[in-house]
């Protein structure tokens, strides 16, 4: 017999673990003795196909968990998501109707329950937004000073809401062991980017570009009600960024003061706008005022914006930046 288990599968760098079949044959390893006639690497008997076929085949199991691994890793995920459904939380006053699913309603009580976890643990919104649904602590504090219901809510909110119920249906203890590994992780990129912090306030604007911004502003909320808003906007955002060949996180950050997956988001659901969906209404209404402006002060915000990024370009890019106004609330 030969122990297969020592030769590498082609294109497979991990390290293979012995086959089920090579440990059926008894307990006594088998032994390969070189022959002197043949070239390194061939073998005296014929492999089975059979055995070729297991290896390959764990080889790319392998391989997937390899990739899983990666993709949990990079978005900070738990992968107890992977392998089964999070189990009801004893933790929670009161019980959720339904279990976890794609079609579960979402409760009402869902903003109380993230207040009452924050006060719990002891965390920031910072660190429950980063585990709890991926995004960041300026989307979080919007969400909660809304607190629209869940059943008139927009798709993308309800997304983000579902998100946050089933992390709180986790039991206490494992939800306190990732707040331990987050704040772990923060501390050790900290760390690594010495006195640099987490969260930095963009620099402000020119008073010039600032005041206009203001003033467009001003008079966009007083037309608020007949702003010329309607799913072509969605089409508009994507030409603007072609034109002026900025990327989506330069963009959201200057005209919505948002992040790139929340521009990426908005333009995958491409809902449509209704003033019913008062916070899909109210981000699409900023952006709206932003294309208002006129295209000289439009690049010249986008200049400004590119320049400070690039000011602080030697620093990693999971920074989170938040503006001043969501870090005062």
């Amino acid at each position: 017999h030969v122990n297969f288990a020592q030769q590498p599968v082609p294109g497979n760098t991990a390290e293979q673990p012995p086959s089920p079949a090579q440990l059926s044959h008894g307990s006594q390893p088998s032994v390969r003795t070189p022959l002197p006639n043949l070239h390194p690497g061939l073998v005296s008997t014929p492999i089975s196909p059979q055995l070729v076929n297991q290896q390959l085949v764990m080889a790319q199991l392998l391989n997937q968990q390899y990739a899983v691994n990666r993709l949990l890793a990079q978005q900070s995920l738990n992968q107890q998501y992977l392998n089964h459904p999070p189990p009801v939380s004893r933790s929670m006053n009161k019980p959720l109707e339904q279990q976890v699913s794609t079609n579960t309603e979402v409760s009402s009580e869902i903003y109380q329950w993230v207040r009452d976890e924050l006060k719990r643990a002891g965390i920031s919104q910072a660190v429950f937004a980063r585990v709890a649904f991926n995004r960041t602590q300026g989307l979080l504090s919007e969400i909660l000073r809304k607190e629209e219901d869940p059943k008139t809510a927009s798709q993308s909110l309800l997304v983000n809401l579902r998100a946050m119920q089933n992390f709180l249906q986790l039991p206490e203890a494992e939800r306190d062991r990732i707040y331990q590994d987050e704040r772990e992780r923060s501390l050790n990129a900290a760390s690594a980017m010495g006195p640099a912090p987490l969260i930095s306030t963009p620099p402000s604007r020119p008073p010039q570009v600032k005041t206009a911004t203001i003033a467009t502003e001003r008079n966009g909320k007083q037309e608020n009600n007949t702003m010329n808003i309607n799913a072509s906007i969605y089409d508009e955002i994507q030409q603007e960024m072609k034109r002026a060949k900025v990327s989506q996180a330069l963009f959201a950050k200057v005209a919505a003061t948002k992040s790139q997956g929340w521009l990426c988001e908005l333009l995958r659901w491409k809902e449509d706008p209704s003033p019913e969906n008062r916070t899909l209404w109210e981000n699409l209404s900023m952006i709206r005022r932003f294309l208002s402006l006129p295209q000289p002060e439009r690049d010249a915000i986008y200049e400004q914006e590119s320049n400070a990024v690039h000011h602080h370009g030697d620093r990693p890019p999971h920074i989170i930046h938040v503006p001043a106004e969501q870090i005062q609330q």
